[in-house]
């Protein structure tokens, strides 16, 4: 329904203006930041490029704070990926607030995050198990790599006896 109220007033504004650039014939003063300024309605053009945008809804705080809540479980998963920074959790954490109504955020973030994750014990935890998936991974690359030379010089050993016979 705003949306056909908005087409209804452009239309109403361009009538406006085109009535003003056609019976307008003299200069007037107005005010404008504080001067006085001559405009002359008939040297205006009588076509403006407008664009109406009408929000649907923003939904209630609850729907609000749902939604944010989403994005700081996705933030929380990325972080150990080093695509998000504390500051971007703080300022998630802060919209968190303000959307259950609390007026001042910075009663319950800190406005300078520090970069230290909430539990240091379990983030050097979460980091060592990462270095020793890491390092079981390369183990598990290295011997991949000598079974295959192995399977090659097998091979060559097979092909050379074949030849020999």
């Amino acid at each position: 329904m705003s949306r056909f109220f908005a087409v209804g007033m452009k239309q109403l504004f361009a009538k406006m203006l085109k009535l003003a650039i056609q019976h307008q014939d003299k200069q007037e003063q107005m005010q404008v930041n504080g001067s006085w300024v001559a405009i002359n309605p008939s040297e205006w053009t009588d076509q403006f490029n407008v664009t109406i945008k009408v929000g649907l809804g923003t939904g209630s705080k609850e729907q609000l704070a749902a939604r944010v809540m989403g994005l700081m479980q996705v933030q929380m998963q990325a972080a150990p990926f080093g695509i998000i920074t504390p500051a971007q959790i703080a300022e998630t954490v802060k919209l968190y607030v303000q959307a259950a109504e609390f007026k001042d955020p910075e009663r319950f973030v800190s406005p300078e995050p520090t970069g230290m994750p909430p539990n240091p014990q379990a983030y050097q935890q979460e980091k060592m198990q990462q270095q020793q998936m890491l390092a079981q991974a390369k183990q598990q690359l290295e011997q991949l790599g000598q079974e295959n030379g192995q399977l090659k010089q097998d091979a060559a050993q097979q092909s050379q006896d074949n030849s020999l016979k």
